[in-house]
């Protein structure tokens, strides 16, 4: 009886370990070394994700036309993260876009996004995405693009369906001969399941087009 309550309280205080398996048999005193070194290399596997990174995001999009008002796109995206010396990302984008006007394009898509936030955590997530964008006319060579984005998620813990608003303000300048587009974006993130407005991203930043095959883009998840 004495013995068991001492292994019972081993477990209970698990620095105090060494005192008490003096007192305790061969069998006992193995097994709770056993769950002792088995608990501390659990500990040690649980990583936690950083606080901060350096990344580098290469991205490869295919577009093809199917006639005059409908694209067939295909794009696919890695992230070299943990100081751009392993795989943290990879996503893959097929959809349909459709140029409804010179201001408003509806664009629905399929999109698959595999996370390794730490070396040992695998996330995997699919979506369905269904986004409207509109493009303001030129306002003293300023251009507005405002998106609405509407996106079901099936992915581990529990799924959601979010919407998301991003209004994109751009103005082209001059660097020599070169010319650049100079970007400031705000998009806001509605998560239903949460019933609340969960997150605000703000990126601003320089873009160039080298040429018609090789463009800036933002695909952002």
């Amino acid at each position: 009886m004495n013995r068991s309550i001492r292994a019972r309280k081993s477990f209970m205080h698990p620095t105090k370990l060494v005192e008490y398996t003096g007192r305790l048999s061969s069998p006992l005193r193995l097994g709770a070394l056993i769950l002792v070194c088995a608990s501390a290399g659990l500990a040690q596997s649980r990583q936690p994700a950083p606080q901060g990174d350096t990344q580098i995001r290469p991205e490869v999009q295919i577009t093809m036309p199917l006639n005059k008002s409908a694209d067939l796109f295909l794009s696919t995206q890695v992230h070299l993260g943990r100081r751009v010396t392993d795989f943290v990302e990879e996503r893959l984008a097929v959809g349909f876009a459709f140029k409804v006007n010179n201001y408003l394009t509806l664009a629905p898509f399929y999109f698959y996004v595999a996370t390794q936030p730490t070396p040992d955590r695998r996330n995997y997530e699919n979506r369905l995405n269904f986004a409207a964008t509109v493009r303001a006319p030129p306002l003293k060579r300023f251009l507005f693009t405002d998106r609405n984005l509407f996106e079901r998620r099936w992915r581990d813990p529990v799924n959601s369906t979010r919407y998301r608003n991003r209004l994109l303000a751009e103005h082209p300048i001059n660097i020599g001969d070169k010319q650049f587009r100079v970007f400031v974006s705000d998009e806001v993130f509605y998560d239903w399941s949460s019933k609340a407005w969960t997150r605000n991203r703000i990126a601003a930043g320089i873009s160039r087009a080298f040429n018609n095959q090789w463009v800036n883009s933002d695909s952002s998840g």
